[in-house]
């Protein structure tokens, strides 16, 4: 899945508007933030068209850095999700990807 993501960053980067560094990943129409009612909407009809069941848009974030986190370094991780530290209960780098195996959830730190 991280290659995927890369790949689909990548394709995000190659667009013609909306290229600096300032600029939103996923900017709407005017180069702004995307209207959330309508963003909710394709969300939970694009859960509906995969068969998923209900899922925060929130819970992708953790879905994607539980993943991350089997087939990168945990610096990689971190940086990608904007994360000053993974505050869990682990003590060591082995017992965070052991926690990640299990399906862990990662908060960010405040």
């Amino acid at each position: 899945m991280v290659e995927q993501v890369a790949r689909a960053l990548a394709a995000v980067g190659r667009r013609e508007r909306f290229v600096t560094d300032e600029d939103l990943v996923f900017p709407g129409d005017a180069g702004g933030h995307l209207d959330a009612s309508a963003l909710r909407v394709r969300y939970k009809a694009a859960l509906a068209r995969a068969g998923l069941r209900p899922l925060r848009f929130h819970d992708l974030r953790h879905t994607f850095g539980t993943l991350a986190v089997r087939r990168a370094e945990l610096m990689a991780v971190q940086s990608w999700m904007a994360m000053r530290t993974f505050r869990r209960r682990c003590a060591s780098s082995a017992t965070v990807i052991a926690a990640a195996r299990r399906g862990c959830w990662w908060r960010r730190s405040r």
